[in-house]
């Protein structure tokens, strides 16, 4: 009676339960088919569903790594194979009820290699006046190996090739996708080489010519200013006309001139090209930026440092006269700088009597650049008294003695 009492009381506090599985487990394949036989499902994308029985406490600790769910492949022939799904929980206390498949159809084809050509599809265009010419693939031709359902379905194997507007020859290495005769992928197959090197040859039309396009500024910036680049958009362009008359020409075209004469910034001008006769252009303008900048110099400076921020009742002595202060900049600035300009001070903000080292601090005027100081701190000797510290409360005027 005691058992019967204790029994009870466990499955009161820890009932068991029956119910689905809440997460499909994936199926593992056993076994292995002759070399000359292949699956024609990919096995491995498949789940099992799993009705269960176990204790509450157990089902709240289950998780898929639990259970070991597989099919075995061992035995089975070319054909179809009707395999049962076995299911064996990795827990004592949890019970198999069912599960969904129960078996499974098994296509097993003998597996076969094909020779197939390489077809090459150009996805896109070359620039404009050039044309692509026929593709050579290396190899021309692959193997595809796999069920002999699905090799069967391969005609060719496709290469996808982008020329982007190229205009010379284009290279790549290109993976091969297995099609059949309406175009569409085939699977379960391995292709051999699974990639190829396409070569595309790129032509120029006759009757055009790409050339280059060359600048040359007429005059010069204004003193103390220089040509730092010239930018031209865009930089070639596509010439017509005769092939004789094209291919004398040089790899250049020149624009019509830009006077940069005195300038003291930076010149944009729309240009024409200056054009041999019987010859056009497709575009007959190009932008022409040329970039002027002031010429850069240097210059040292010897300024006495100014000390700030001294407390009142204090006094300060700097060790040296003057620092030197090494500037660059725009030669007209530069040249006409007053020492003025330059303020060279000493921070004493908050420092009490004494000897101090201090980092020398330099302001400039806009443009003008601190390219270092010498030396780059200064020994300050402070003097003098602090003012007393300010009472917290008023003194009273007849203060009472300590007995």
């Amino acid at each position: 009676m005691a058992i019967i009492v204790w029994l009870v009381a466990v499955n009161q506090e820890n009932p068991y339960e029956r119910g689905v599985f809440p997460t499909t487990i994936p199926l593992q394949v056993r076994g292995q088919l002759p070399e000359n036989l292949q699956t024609l499902q990919d096995l491995g994308k498949t789940s099992v569903t799993v009705t269960i029985g176990a204790p509450r406490l157990t089902w709240e600790t289950l998780s898929a790594s639990d259970f070991s769910v597989y099919i075995d492949l061992d035995g089975l022939k070319a054909g179809e194979n009707d395999v049962d799904v076995q299911v064996v929980p990795l827990n004592p206390e949890v019970d198999i009820l069912d599960k969904q498949p129960r078996r499974l159809r098994v296509q097993v084809e003998p597996v076969i290699t094909k020779t197939v050509p390489v077809q090459i599809t150009i996805m896109d265009s070359p620039a404009v006046g050039y044309d692509e010419q026929p593709p050579l693939s290396t190899p021309a031709f692959i193997t595809v190996t796999g069920p002999a359902v699905q090799v069967n379905q391969v005609t060719f194997g496709v290469v996808e090739v982008y020329l982007r507007e190229a205009r010379s020859r284009v290279e790549s290495s290109e993976i091969v996708s297995p099609r059949n005769s309406q175009n569409q992928p085939v699977d379960r197959v391995i292709v051999e080489p699974s990639k190829v090197t396409v070569v595309v040859p790129i032509v120029q039309r006759a009757g055009r010519r790409t050339v280059a396009v060359v600048v040359e500024p007429d005059g010069q910036p204004a003193d103390g200013y220089s040509v730092t680049n010239i930018q031209v958009e865009p930089a070639t362009v596509v010439l017509l006309g005769s092939s004789d008359t094209l291919n004398n020409l040089p790899g250049f075209v020149q624009t019509t001139p830009l006077s940069i004469a005195g300038a003291v910034e930076t010149v944009v001008e729309r240009l024409v090209l200056n054009l041999p006769e019987n010859v056009t252009a497709e575009s007959g303008s190009v932008v022409v930026t040329v970039t002027i900048t002031p010429v850069e110099a240097t210059r040292t400076i010897k300024r006495q440092p100014v000390i700030q921020g001294l407390d009142d009742g204090l006094s300060a002595s700097v060790s040296l006269e003057s620092v030197d202060v090494f500037l660059s900049g725009p030669v007209n600035r530069l040249e006409n700088l007053s020492p003025d300009e330059v303020r060279v001070s000493l921070d004493a903000s908050g420092l009490a009597p004494g000897s101090h080292v201090l980092e020398v601090q330099v302001i400039t005027p806009e443009g003008i650049r601190v390219q270092g100081i010498n030396p780059q701190v200064v020994e300050v000797v402070i003097s003098g008294q602090l003012p007393p510290p300010a009472a917290n409360g008023p003194i009273p005027a007849n203060p009472t003695p300590t007995p």
